[in-house]
């Protein structure tokens, strides 16, 4: 592989810090790698499983930090879609409001209970036991 004077990972552009240039020499190291090779690494690494699956850090279900972190009033209107969605009848147990948010962001279990209880506070949602959840007829026009 030849690299272009220009080549934005080339690890002896100038100003670089020496840790730059390793991760530079890595990835270039990478490149060079057959699918085989690079796979062992994914195991090696923890990203992949002696099977080819994803490990659950990497999954796309697995809260991650890059995802949006959620919390306080703005929990508010992605719990009401959840327990307001197609379909839903039936109260729903805070942990499985709590794991369909985390589909999409990053949230803690207690801030989603407190605000849960909030709402129900404020007639938006009610809870006919304890621990689950089910959207009022206030809350499914809010």
């Amino acid at each position: 592989m030849t690299r272009l004077p220009t080549d934005p990972l080339d690890p002896e552009a100038p100003g670089l810090d020496e840790d730059t240039r390793r991760r530079r020499r890595l990835l270039a190291e990478m490149l060079r790698m057959s699918p085989e090779e690079l796979r062992d690494l994914a195991v090696r690494a923890g990203i992949l499983t002696p099977e080819g699956e994803l490990t659950e850090p990497y999954k796309d279900d697995s809260p991650s930090p890059h995802r949006e972190a959620l919390s306080d009033s703005a929990l508010d209107l992605p719990i009401l879609d959840v327990l307001r969605s197609p379909g839903r009848n039936a109260p729903l147990r805070h942990d499985a409001v709590v794991a369909e948010l985390r589909r999409s962001w990053v949230v803690s279990e207690s801030d989603v209970l407190v605000r849960l209880r909030r709402l129900k506070d404020h007639g938006l949602v009610d809870e006919p036991e304890p621990l689950c959840f089910a959207v009022t007829e206030l809350g499914r026009t809010a």
